[in-house]
């Protein structure tokens, strides 16, 4: 099976998950350190509840992430640049300042995590993840 990782996932990304992933990270970054701007999304559904609740603690690791998917995008794009890619330096740097310690959560190296998530993406682009992921649906559903 294919070397399973957050970050090694976010290199597979097809551009529009990419872009849902940079927007998501934005919005969840900004609420965890208190930003005014971006802001979270007025629903506050249950899965954004889950998604800040599992980088909570981890907001170094975010946006590393968050830098990674823009670097990524920049590459998919033919050399578009995010806005949000300046954003998430800024980000890095005030961490690193005020000194916060860098952890990457359990869940993103959790091999039951990524696979369902490859799962997920997978079932959405078959033709796009199949070939990165190097595992078919029926792999995936018996693991």
């Amino acid at each position: 099976m294919t070397r399973l990782g957050l970050w090694r996932t976010a290199v597979d990304l097809h551009l529009e998950e990419l872009d849902e992933c940079i927007n998501t990270s934005v919005h969840v970054l900004s609420w965890l350190m208190g930003s005014d701007e971006p802001r979270f999304p007025p629903e506050e559904t249950p899965s954004w509840l889950d998604v800040t609740t599992a980088w909570t603690g981890h907001e170094h690791a975010l946006a590393n992430y968050g830098a990674v998917l823009c670097n990524r995008h920049w590459v998919l794009s033919g050399g578009k640049i995010r806005p949000e890619a300046p954003w998430f330096a800024r980000q890095q740097r005030i961490i690193r300042e005020q000194g916060w310690s860098y952890s990457r959560p359990a869940w993103a190296t959790d091999v039951n995590v990524l696979t369902g998530h490859r799962s997920e993406l997978l079932k959405l682009r078959p033709e796009w993840y199949g070939p990165k992921f190097d595992m078919t649906p029926r792999e995936v559903e018996g693991t």
